[in-house]
C-alpha cells in the first residue's frame, strides 16, 4: 500500500511538471500612464506615429490591427495626414517576448508630447506566431480599458 501510495504521488507530480513545461509562461508587467494632463477624449482624429517596428511582422500587423480597432470602438476616427492623435508602437530588445519592453504612446498631434503610454515589461516564452499575436491582442486590450473612451466623454 506504501509503495502503491508513492507511485502515484510520482505520477502526479511528474504530470503537474509535464503540464508546467509544456504551458507558455508569461511574466509580463503591464502599467498604463496619463503623462501631462492632456485631455485625450478631445481628439477626434488619429493616426500612426512613427515608433519602432516590433521584431516579428505578423505580431506587428496583429498589434496594429488590435489598435485599429480598439480606437474605433473608443469613438476615435482613423485619418490619413494630420492628426489630434498620433499612435506610436515601440518595442526594445531582440525578441519582445524572450523579454524586453513593448509600449504603445499616444502623442498630442500639435506638440508632438506624449500624453498617455501604455508598457507591458518582462519575459514570455511563447514559441508560436500565432499564441504571440493572441498574447500581443490581449496585452493591448489590457493597456487600453484605461484609455479614454470618446463616446462616454461626448455623453457628459
Amino acid at each position: 500500500m506504501f509503495r502503491d501510495k508513492r507511485i502515484t504521488t510520482l505520477f502526479n507530480l511528474a504530470s503537474v511538471w509535464a503540464l508546467l513545461m509544456a504551458a507558455p509562461s508569461e511574466a509580463m508587467f503591464i502599467d498604463v500612464q496619463f503623462i501631462g494632463g492632456v485631455d485625450i477624449a478631445a481628439f477626434e482624429t488619429w493616426n500612426w506615429g512613427e515608433g519602432s517596428p516590433l521584431p516579428n511582422q505578423e505580431v506587428e500587423r496583429a498589434a496594429r490591427s488590435t489598435i485599429e480597432e480598439l480606437m474605433a470602438a473608443k469613438g476615435y476616427a482613423k485619418v490619413d495626414g494630420t492628426a489630434d492623435c498620433l499612435i506610436t508602437v515601440h518595442a526594445k530588445s531582440d525578441e519582445w517576448f524572450d523579454g524586453g519592453l513593448f509600449k504603445i504612446e499616444a502623442l498630442d498631434g500639435k506638440t508632438g508630447k506624449v500624453a498617455w503610454r501604455g508598457k507591458a515589461e518582462g519575459a514570455v516564452n511563447v514559441q508560436s506566431t500565432g499564441k504571440r499575436q493572441k498574447l500581443a491582442e490581449r496585452t493591448i486590450k489590457k493597456m487600453f480599458r484605461k484609455f479614454p473612451d470618446r463616446r462616454v466623454e461626448q455623453s457628459r
